[in-house]
């Protein structure tokens, strides 16, 4: 079960990855209350007992994820013979340096990548952190919803999840750095993530109007992309999220030849046979999120410390 945790709304995503391919067994979407506050308001909680309910009636593990830039990413080195709680506790005695924050103020969850092909006896890791307090209120929400939410994930994963599910990566053989970008427009917000081989590079929020221009929004967001630091030329773009739904895609950038594709995860994916197939494909934009967190729902790798 992926729970999505959105500003006007909670979306659930129940799927069978048990199956190949994964299969929906069923999904919700239900109004957080305008009263509703924060993620740990008592109006939160309930909506996302709602959805949980209506996608699943004895849902399975859950799902859900703090905003990517409540987050902080380091690639770091270790030795490379250290696995588990040996690397752990090395990452942990050197975590202030790395992040430049108190580590008692953080929680903080760690992924070997392998070795180091310049130094064989170091090991490339990824270093992720977050406050305690952006933790405590995703899990304060679903304690009040009297549910367990089994693995606190990051958006930007999340979504770089069903971009891998919809084979949105692109394989090239004489490049490991196949780079896509991915407009989010959600309600009063447009957030623009790049991926890069299926690694998140880059992200940002801008805030729409009710009345917002969508395209001159997504122009803005693609530009600032383009000035930073970290820019690469983007192969492809894709577009979700519930203020897409019947906007006619369009380039950000008169200049480029890549237009948005709207970003369609149900045809990798199966459906059982008691979902209403119309509502679920008509409410697809709004479940990217979702998705990305159901599929990862049942991982026994994430841990934050």
């Amino acid at each position: 079960m992926g729970v999505d945790i959105g500003r006007s709304a909670i979306k659930a995503v129940a799927i069978d990855t048990r199956r190949q391919p994964p299969r929906i067994t069923g999904h919700a979407i239900v109004p957080r209350p305008a009263s509703a506050g924060s993620p740990t308001g008592a109006g939160t909680g309930r909506a996302i007992r709602s959805a949980v309910r209506k996608a699943a009636r004895r849902p399975g593990p859950i799902a859900c994820a703090i905003p990517a830039n409540e987050a902080i990413t380091r690639h770091v080195e270790a030795p490379a013979g250290l696995t588990g709680d040996a690397l752990a506790m090395h990452l942990a005695l050197s975590i202030e340096d790395h992040l430049h924050q108190p580590p008692e103020q953080l929680c903080y969850d760690i992924r070997p990548r392998g070795p180091v092909p310049e130094r064989g006896s170091q090991q490339a890791v990824l270093l992720v952190a977050t406050r305690r307090g952006v933790l405590a209120e995703r899990q304060a929400a679903f304690r009040r919803a009297r549910l367990r939410c089994d693995v606190v994930d990051i958006e930007d994963r999340a979504l770089a999840r069903t971009l891998e599910l919809v084979g949105a990566a692109v394989k090239d053989p004489e490049s490991a750095a196949a780079v896509e970008g991915l407009f989010d427009a959600g309600e009063g917000q447009l957030q623009f993530h790049v991926f890069s081989a299926g690694e998140p590079l880059h992200g940002q929020s801008h805030p729409v109007g009710p009345d917002g221009d969508l395209a001159a929004a997504m122009a803005r967001a693609h530009a600032v992309y383009q000035g930073s630091h970290e820019a690469r030329p983007i192969a492809r773009l894709w577009l979700t999220g519930g203020a897409s739904a019947g906007s006619p895609p369009v380039s950000p950038d008169p200049t480029l030849s890549l237009t948005p594709v709207p970003l369609d995860p149900l045809p990798a994916l199966g459906v059982a046979g008691r979902v209403d197939t119309a509502a679920l494909a008509a409410n697809m934009p709004r479940l990217a999120s979702a998705i990305g967190l159901a599929l990862h729902a049942g991982a026994n790798d994430a841990h934050w410390r």
